[in-house]
């Protein structure tokens, strides 16, 4: 078991979440390790009453579709923003981001906000119940049957594109299945569209091709329910499944040991990804990945908790363009294969956004009608003990979530200090502000922030 300290703590919030808000690692350590990741992995349980408030002044409304609609899908991006800015049930947040991932559907295609804004809540209502039941919602999901062309699927002229892809991209993984186990999947997915009065689902039985299919090796007059079920229950789903959910948390490639703990959690539960998420945040491969930041962050890590740290209170207006400049707009993604990630995330152009995202944060004063993410230092440093510039620069790197500079990088910051404060040294308001935000800026713009 790994020590349970400050660091590690801070980085359970920040993989297991977006990050710790204020009062969390004390809570944790507190608390102790194995409290702590039950807390998460139970908090959807939680109450929300106080982000349910919260996003109701604002009067979101996604209930109806009434064609496309750009500012509403604006509104939406805003609303899961602050849902995972907000929300007591950060692992809930967390989890939707990785289904919306590997599901990845794009609002470039679908155009309509309502139905990925329903598609959204699929993956918070089930994304750590059984993969089958999510895997079925999601198949009949109006969002998915656009995004991938199973909606113009019928009988006499069968479209192969969304039973490619569930194979390819959501379940088995390439190798797994043969062309042969396509073509008969999207004869069973024949008639699986939607209402377009209500862009509810609808099984057009007409349009359907109800004789005898064989699909990996299951013969019978197999309907869409039974190929979801088949591609459920297979092994290669388990692996294929457990081993990116491990990727998602851990950032590393998993070890045969954890591929192999994972699958048989996934077996032996009927795919419960809780069980699943158990057994990884319990897993050694999970535990020393806490000890060293070697992930890197995507774009929406790296933004919500930066806010969360800084207590930001915001309407999320402008994080929707930042996603976008620095390469992770969500309903956004690249393709149905979704964002790569990792060292991707990293080029000459969105570390710039990424420094300049840390520039627009740390000079964002409250009461400023012009602040874009506006917070308080007198609050961000509430209950630190400040004596010298060292003080300085480790306190704000604790609240930060990143790791304590060393050695040249170090001495870059006291000099900093020192250049922004008078000497001899002395711990005032006009030091957090002055000092204060020059280190938030150095610090979330540094190699180390971008990293968990």
């Amino acid at each position: 078991m790994v020590t349970w300290t400050r660091e590690t703590a801070t980085r359970f919030f920040q993989k297991a979440g977006f990050g710790p808000a204020a009062g969390d690692v004390d809570r944790a350590m507190a608390e102790g390790a194995e409290a702590t990741i039950q807390r998460l992995l139970n908090d959807d349980r939680l109450p929300t009453t106080e982000l349910d408030a919260r996003l109701a002044n604002y009067h979101f409304d996604f209930t109806t579709v009434d064609g496309m609609n750009y500012d509403l899908f604006v509104s939406l991006q805003r609303w899961w923003y602050l849902r995972m800015l907000y929300s007591p049930r950060q692992l809930e947040e967390k989890l939707t981001l990785f289904w919306h991932m590997h599901f990845a559907t794009s609002y470039e295609k679908v155009d309509l906000a309502p139905l990925l804004y329903a598609q959204n809540n699929i993956f918070r209502r089930l994304g750590r119940g059984l993969f089958g039941d999510l895997l079925l919602e999601v198949s009949k999901d109006p969002a998915m049957l656009i995004w991938l062309d199973n909606d113009t699927n019928v009988r006499e002229h069968p479209n192969e594109n969304f039973a490619r892809e569930v194979m390819e991209l959501f379940t088995l993984g390439i190798g797994h299945y043969s062309q042969r186990d396509v073509t008969e999947a999207a004869r069973a997915f024949t008639g699986w569209t939607y209402n377009p009065d209500t862009y509810a689902f609808y099984f057009d039985a007409a349009s359907h091709d109800d004789g005898a299919k064989t699909v990996l090796g299951t013969a019978g007059r197999l309907g869409g329910a039974d190929v979801v079920a088949l591609l459920a229950a297979r092994s290669e789903t388990a692996e294929f499944l457990t081993s990116k959910l491990a990727r998602f948390f851990i950032g590393l490639p998993p070890s045969q040991a954890l591929i192999a703990t994972l699958r048989n959690a996934y077996l032996s539960s009927a795919g419960s990804i809780r069980m699943m998420l158990d057994a990884l945040f319990h897993s050694d491969d999970f535990l020393l990945s806490l000890t060293a930041p070697r992930q890197v962050k995507t774009p929406t890590e790296l933004m919500i908790g930066a806010l969360r740290a800084l207590d930001v209170q915001t309407d999320a207006a402008l994080i929707p363009d930042y996603g976008y400049l620095a390469g992770q707009a969500v309903y956004l993604p690249p393709n149905v294969a979704g964002w790569k990630g990792g060292l991707r995330w990293i080029n000459t152009g969105s570390y710039l956004v990424r420094m300049n995202f840390a520039n627009d944060v740390a000079s964002s004063r409250s009461g400023d009608a012009d602040a874009p993410l506006p917070w308080d230092p007198a609050r961000f440093f509430t209950g630190a003990t400040i004596r010298s510039a060292e003080d300085l620069v480790d306190t704000t790197a604790d609240r930060l979530g990143v790791p304590r500079p060393a050695n040249a990088p170090r001495q870059a910051l006291l000099s900093f200090v020192a250049s922004a404060t008078a000497a001899p040294f002395r711990w005032s308001v006009e030091t957090a502000d002055r000092a204060g935000r020059g280190l938030v800026h150095l610090l979330l713009a540094s190699p180390a922030a971008q990293l968990q």
